[in-house]
């Protein structure tokens, strides 16, 4: 009797912990209801030799947020240089401002474009059949599970 109560016990104290480890792994993994945040990077991949200008080409990346379009960020870059960072989910205008030729460059502008929160974006600015594109990636942080 003593054994099997022993062994009863065991068996009870090991489903309660693995019942709960994997409660606590699936709440990890859960979508979080609301995301007030994404993740944002910023590439500079244009090579300013190819228009006739310094390789390093630095440019300001100006971040304007909300309907307004109030200035939230100013991020200077150069060729082959990235910013990470995390921002707020919203409305966004992403302009970039080449310091060499003292004016924003067009091409390169994102938006006005709402990013949502849960998400990965990467802004790439590159030189592509003979003109500056920007390429804009936007990943959800939580895929569905097929």
């Amino acid at each position: 009797m003593k054994k099997s109560f022993r062994i009863f016990s065991v068996l009870l104290l090991m489903s309660m912990l693995l019942g709960l480890s994997s409660t606590a792994v699936f709440a990890e993994a859960e979508q979080p209801q609301k995301c007030p945040e994404f993740t944002v990077g910023i590439s500079h991949g244009i090579d300013g030799t190819k228009l006739g200008l310094s390789q390093e080409l630095p440019v300001l990346v100006e971040v304007y947020l909300g309907p307004n379009h109030k200035l939230f960020k100013t991020i200077p870059l150069s060729y082959k240089e990235m910013y990470t960072g995390v921002f707020p989910r919203g409305e966004y205008l992403i302009k970039f401002y080449s310091v060499e030729l003292q004016a924003y460059v067009d091409q390169l502008q994102v938006g006005p474009v709402v990013f949502p929160g849960c998400v990965g974006v990467g802004i790439h600015a590159r030189f592509r059949d003979g003109a500056p594109v920007t390429l804009v990636i936007v990943r959800d942080m939580y895929p569905e599970a097929n």
